[in-house]
């Protein structure tokens, strides 16, 4: 979890100057489908493809990527750009320290070319306030806070970076339509 003790003063390294959202209240738009909501009658009727449908070796349904079917439905393009992690803000005011060590620990040593490092680094939704520029993450704090650790390791210069899809409006606004299409489709 994040706390002071976790972030460096005057910077937004970890949650340091975030927007103070729990991180049960922020948005999954990869998460798995609740028995009987929407997407899930969506996958069972066949209108999801598959590509974005994560199984487990039993064919069981882990997760869903809806970051696609979010922006559709928001109707705002998000065009990916290439950032320093250090200029990204936390959204939320906790994270799992297990969970981010664990990303940290197949950036550093894991395989490259597997599947699980080529998911890290995917791109994370960001919103980018049209007046004051500031990048907060709306999905994605885990794999960014493990870019930030390896930053850290390698010197901290600030030299890491990674792909965003960044949608133009105040984070407040999109964590709101977020959350509100999670619950619309049942995540």
């Amino acid at each position: 979890l994040c706390s002071p003790s976790f972030s460096v003063p005057g910077s937004n390294i970890f949650c340091g100057d975030n927007k103070g959202y729990p991180r049960e209240e922020m948005p999954q738009l990869k998460s798995k489908p609740i028995s009987g909501g929407k997407l899930d009658t969506m996958i069972k009727n066949g209108e999801i493809d598959e590509k974005y449908i994560k199984r487990d070796d039993d064919g069981e349904i882990v997760e869903v990527n809806t970051e696609k079917m979010f922006l559709e439905k928001i109707g705002k393009d998000a065009p990916e750009e290439v950032v320093k992690v250090t200029d990204l803000k936390a959204t939320q005011n906790q994270l799992v320290g297990k969970k981010v060590s664990l990303f940290l620990n197949q950036l550093q040593n894991g395989d490259p070319d597997s599947e699980f490092t080529k998911a890290l680094l995917k791109p994370i939704i960001v919103a980018r306030n049209p007046e004051t520029g500031e990048m907060y993450i709306v999905d994605g704090h885990h794999r960014w806070a493990a870019l930030v650790a390896q930053d850290i390791a390698n010197g901290g210069d600030g030299d890491i970076e990674m792909t965003v899809k960044v949608i133009a409006a105040p984070i407040e606004e999109v964590v709101k339509q977020a959350n509100d299409f999670t619950e619309e489709m049942g995540l």
